[in-house]
């Protein structure tokens, strides 16, 4: 936007110097204040071009760092709706709200599970109430904290603890109702959510389509 006033400016005092001396051409001050001028502007547009791209070339250098979280790693604005979501993708989720967008804690942890009981209705699973889906997401996240909080320590209980931790991040996170798989009454949905509860080989999760679609 600056850039934009400024060659603005510059064609427009460009236009009235050049009509000036046109109209008086034996004002050879004028002349020589004109191509001052000049001089001064174009080196003053150069200027902002070039802080404008070395603003722009820190910030892509700097952000991805800044969105990685300790034990978590890069945040996410969303869920895929492909598949239930996974402990990790909560903590991605939360901490992109958290950490990225400044909010608070609470107010993270709200706009997540908000989120997250979506994917699970459109999966036509029955969910637990939303207030236990908070409490659920409030353990996860102190479980993180504390880990956290004895990130340098290297003894081999801390480390165990944190490769535990990291590797649960890779299961579901189970928000479906107790009584879901006798709630359930078509077997398509049955079957899935026992797919989705139990981890296949390389961790990966069964996927599924919404037949809205």
């Amino acid at each position: 936007m600056l850039l934009k006033i400024r060659k603005l400016l510059f064609f427009g005092k460009l236009l009235y110097f050049t009509c000036s001396y046109v109209v008086n051409s034996k004002c050879f001050e004028n002349f020589v204040m004109f191509v001052h001028w000049v001089k001064f502007e174009v080196l003053t547009i150069f200027a902002i071009v070039i802080n404008t791209y070395i603003l722009t070339w820190t910030m892509e250098k700097v952000t991805p760092a800044a969105s990685s979280v300790c034990l978590v790693g890069g945040t996410a604005e969303n869920f895929k709706t492909s598949k239930l979501p996974s402990q990790g993708e909560v903590l991605k989720v939360l901490f992109n709200y958290h950490s990225g967008e400044s909010m608070s804690l609470k107010d993270s942890i709200d706009k997540t599970a908000s989120l997250l009981l979506p994917i699970w209705v459109m999966a036509r699973v029955p969910t637990k109430a939303a207030y236990h889906v908070i409490k659920h997401i409030c353990k996860l996240h102190a479980e993180r904290q504390e880990l956290k909080k004895c990130i340098n320590r290297k003894s081999a209980t801390n480390l165990t603890n944190q490769q535990t931790f990291q590797d649960s991040l890779d299961d579901l996170f189970d928000t479906a109702h107790r009584d879901a798989l006798s709630l359930i009454k078509i077997e398509e949905n049955h079957l899935f959510l026992k797919a989705q509860c139990e981890r296949v080989a390389k961790k990966q999760w069964v996927e599924w389509t919404d037949p809205s679609l």
